[in-house]
């Protein structure tokens, strides 16, 4: 059942919530929305293919949910059926692993309606363990808002969906996601570059969502996801407006910037952590011939030249002079 506005009017709101075997947290995420001081919504839980039974986590919130079952084809599948079957002015695609504060709904909607020209909001989440314990991070230094499709080219800086509030009648124009099996893991980044590519986009510094950090997060291949974000970010260089207009020179920089970002964050957060000093390795030769004068990049290419044996004894050496220099605390 579908919870409506007062005198069987549509809501204002339809938050979607896809998932696949989310049984662990989609309870605290639905407990989350209830609790929300803005009221004037639906929720559209869209099961894709769980081969676990769902049933028992949200028999509680059966007159509070309506709750639809898909064959499994992946997230941007299942939240587009969401889309189709919302009846809201307003969307929210959130996490199944995610939590709002009580402000969330208030604060996205009031800004989306005193902006009749901006088609999204967003905000800057907290990053919690899979315990819900705050996880401490360093923020990023600004947020675009306004015209971001420039801005957005050079970084990303929406990490979830669950952050964001759509003005629904937005998808006419840049269509629905794209569920194609090589945009899997970068379908949200492809959907904010077509909305600011044609629309304002605000940036809300409310802190309040909460994305789940924990060991079932999808992105865990990290060659599709490398692959995934290529893909659309090239696209968005040739099929977007805004991209056409600007400036060769001023767009070869902004492209370069990104590329060097994407290289050098895969090349040590992913495959130089997780030990594919191969990858890792073509990763920051890209990132030396781009910025040659970064000495850590070049430290770096000549340790993955070694064999993997004597890397391991270079990262245990490293590990054990961290931990000799370790402030003593009393």
């Amino acid at each position: 059942m579908v919870v409506l506005s007062a005198q069987g009017k549509k809501p204002q709101v339809t938050v979607i919530i896809p998932t696949f075997n989310g049984r662990r947290y989609i309870g605290k995420t639905i407990e989350s929305i209830l609790h929300q001081t803005f009221q004037d919504y639906e929720i559209i839980v869209v099961d894709d293919g769980s081969d676990e039974d769902l049933g028992h986590v949200l028999r509680p919130y059966s007159k509070s949910i309506k709750y639809v079952y898909t064959r499994n084809r992946g997230p941007a599948a299942a939240r587009n059926l969401g889309i189709r079957l919302s009846r809201g002015k307003y969307i929210a695609l959130m996490d199944h692993d995610d939590i709002w504060g009580i402000y969330n709904l208030n604060n996205k909607v009031g800004i989306l309606e005193r902006n009749t020209d901006c088609a999204m909001v967003y905000s800057y989440p907290e990053l919690i363990d899979a315990e819900g314990k705050v996880i401490e991070h360093e923020y990023p230094s600004s947020f675009p808002s306004g015209w971001v499709f420039t801005q957005f080219l050079v970084n990303n800086r929406i990490t979830t969906f669950s952050a964001t509030l759509i003005r629904k009648d937005i998808f006419l124009t840049v269509g629905l996601l794209d569920e194609q099996q090589i945009v899997t893991t970068c379908d949200d980044y492809d959907m904010w570059l077509k909305i600011s590519d044609v629309s304002r986009v605000l940036f809300s510094p409310e802190k309040d969502v909460f994305y789940r950090i924990h060991d079932r997060n999808l992105l865990k291949n990290h060659n599709v996801n490398l692959n995934a974000h290529l893909h659309i970010y090239m696209r968005a260089l040739r099929e977007s407006k805004t991209a056409q207009i600007i400036p060769k020179n001023e767009l070869t920089d902004i492209v370069k910037i990104h590329l060097y970002r994407i290289y050098n964050r895969f090349a040590f957060k992913y495959y130089y952590g997780k030990k594919d000093y191969t990858k890792a390795r073509t990763l920051l030769w890209k990132c030396v011939r781009m910025q040659p004068s970064v000495v850590k990049n070049w430290v770096y290419l000549c340790i993955c030249l070694l064999p993997p044996m004597f890397i391991d004894i270079l990262r245990n050496m490293k590990s054990q002079a961290h931990l000799s220099f370790k402030p003593k605390t009393y």
